[in-house]
C-alpha cells in the first residue's frame, strides 16, 4: 500500500482469480484511496471471474478488467481510450503478476492443465527447443511493463526459485530496474497440473532440488517418486523499482565511460 500514492494505478497481470485485484481494491477502498485497478488476462473467464468478485464485494468502481495478451490490449481501440482517461490524472506505480511460469514439454501442451488455459503459450514462453523455461513471460512482463510504468514505479512479481534468481535479477537490470528478493521456503507443490514428468525435467534443465516439507532435499525426483512423497519448492518475490531517466542515462554513460577507459588501457599496454 506504500508504494501506491493517493492517486495511483495498479495493473494485475495475469489476474487469474483476481486474488491480487481484491486485495488492492480492498486497501484502496479502506483507506479512502483514489486507485484504479486494471486486471488484465488472456483468459476471458479469468477477467469474468475477477470483475464478478469486484461487484460481489462492493469494489467495481477500482477495478476494472481486459481480456489481453499481457499489456497488449491497453494500446488499442476501446481499452487504450478508458486506459489513457484513468491515467490523466494517476500515475502507473505497481505492476504485480504471478504468471504461468512452470517449464513444460512440448508435447504436453493443450493436455496440461495450465496449458489449456493459454491458448499462446509458445509464444508467451519463446522458446525453440523441445521444452519451454518459464523465463519467456517474465521477461515480457517486466521489459514491456517498464514503458508504462512512472519513474520509482514498482513491477513485483511471484517467481519459482528454480527459475534461477540471477537469471531474474539480470532481466530486471537490463530493463533499468533495481531489484530486492524475499524468498518463501517451503511451498507444496500441488500435483494436478504439475507432473513427476515435469519435475523431472525442472530437474533436469536447472539441477534444482526438490525438498520434503522439513527442508530436506531429495537426492533426485526419481527418489521423491518412489516414495510418492509430497514434494515442496522455494518461491520468490521479486520486487523491481524503475530507475528514472536521469538514473539510466547516467548509469549507460558511465558503463560506456568504463569500456572506453578499459579499450584505451588496453592499447596502452600493446603499444
Amino acid at each position: 500500500a506504500d508504494i501506491l500514492s493517493d492517486h495511483s494505478v495498479a495493473i494485475d497481470v495475469g489476474c487469474g482469480a483476481g486474488t491480487h485485484s481484491m486485495q488492492l481494491a480492498h486497501i484502496a477502498k479502506s483507506n479512502d484511496r483514489d486507485w484504479k485497478i486494471v486486471a488484465l488476462d488472456v483468459n476471458n473467464e479469468a477477467v469474468h471471474e475477477t470483475l464478478k468478485a469486484a461487484r460481489e464485494h462492493n469494489l467495481d468502481e477500482y477495478v476494472i478488467g481486459f481480456v489481453s495478451d499481457l499489456y497488449d490490449k491497453l494500446k488499442i481501440g476501446a481499452a487504450k481510450k478508458i486506459f489513457d482517461e484513468i491515467t490523466l490524472s494517476r500515475e502507473v506505480k505497481l505492476i504485480v503478476s504471478n504468471p504461468p511460469q512452470m517449464p513444460a514439454y512440448r508435447e504436453d501442451i493443450g493436455g496440461d492443465s495450465e496449458a489449456e488455459i493459454y491458448e499462446n503459450y509458445d509464444y508467451l514462453f519463446g522458446k525453440e527447443n523441445e521444452h519451454t523455461d518459464g523465463l519467456g513471460i517474465i521477461t515480457r512482463i517486466i521489459r514491456e511493463g517498464r514503458d508504462i510504468l512512472a519513474d520509482e514505479g514498482k513491477i513485483i512479481i511471484v517467481a519459482f526459485a528454480f527459475l534461477g534468481e540471477k537469471k531474474i535479477r539480470k532481466i530486471y537490470k537490463e530493463a533499468g530496474f533495481d531489484v530486492r528478493v524475499v524468498t518463501l521456503q517451503g511451498v507444496p507443490i500441488r500435483r494436478g497440473g504439475v507432473t513427476w514428468k515435469h519435475m523431472e525435467l525442472i530437474e533436469r534443465i536447472t539441477g534444482y532440488k526438490f525438498k520434503t516439507e522439513d527442508g530436506t532435499e531429495f537426492a533426485s525426483v526419481k527418489q521423491a517418486k518412489s516414495k510418492n512423497s509430497h514434494v515442496y519448492h522455494d518461491v520468490c518475490l521479486y520486487i523491481g523499482t524503475k530507475k528514472s531517466i536521469v538514473e539510466n542515462k547516467l548509469h549507460t554513460e558511465q558503463t560506456s565511460f568504463s569500456k572506453s577507459l578499459k579499450h584505451y588501457n588496453y592499447i596502452l599496454a600493446a603499444a
